[in-house]
């Protein structure tokens, strides 16, 4: 019984993440489309959104990032616990260490395509992969254009385990 009730709780922390991820991307106001994308550039979905105060819109992406890195390591500690506990069942141990595998898989993408965003000319930005969904919030100071999420898009599609889509891409003025 106590095996279950960990299983439980690492579900329900996992869930946690994922919620914690879909609320910084909808950090300070609700998304709207601003334009359709060609078939070229998939199913990929542009979203603007605009934020009242510059410091909020200097923190913004900071604060999700933030959010996204208290999140993780707090699923990773509860991952080791399970992973470490002599009295959790093997089944557990391995469906613990395939969730930690693919968040380390997840977060080591999404440093990897904030990085190659910022040498694109993006200011900022920040991207959330979960359950091969990529949601990617970017700042700059211009409104982006097909060219620009065609660029966000490959680089996300090139560097993340993510179909077209499945990308969502949120402009954070």
């Amino acid at each position: 019984m106590e095996v279950n009730r960990k299983y439980i709780v690492l579900t329900i922390l996992v869930a946690m993440v994922v919620v914690a991820g879909y609320l910084n991307w909808s950090y300070n106001g609700t998304g709207t489309v601003t334009e359709k994308v060609s078939e070229r550039l998939g199913e990929a979905k542009m979203v603007s959104t605009t934020v009242d105060s510059s410091k909020a819109e200097n923190d913004a992406l900071k604060e999700a990032r933030e959010s996204r890195s208290t999140a993780r390591s707090k699923a990773m500690e509860m991952l080791n616990t399970v992973i470490n506990d002599e009295n959790t069942n093997r089944e557990n141990k391995d469906k613990a260490s395939t969730e930690m595998i693919s968040m380390a898989k997840n977060m080591e993408s999404e440093g990897l395509i904030e990085g190659i965003l910022k040498t694109k000319g993006f200011e900022d930005s920040v991207v959330f992969i979960t359950n091969g969904i990529a949601t990617i919030s970017v700042k700059c100071s211009n409104n982006l254009t097909a060219s620009d999420v065609a660029k966000i898009q490959d680089v996300v599609k090139n560097n993340a385990d993510v179909s077209g889509e499945k990308i969502t891409i949120t402009q954070v003025k």
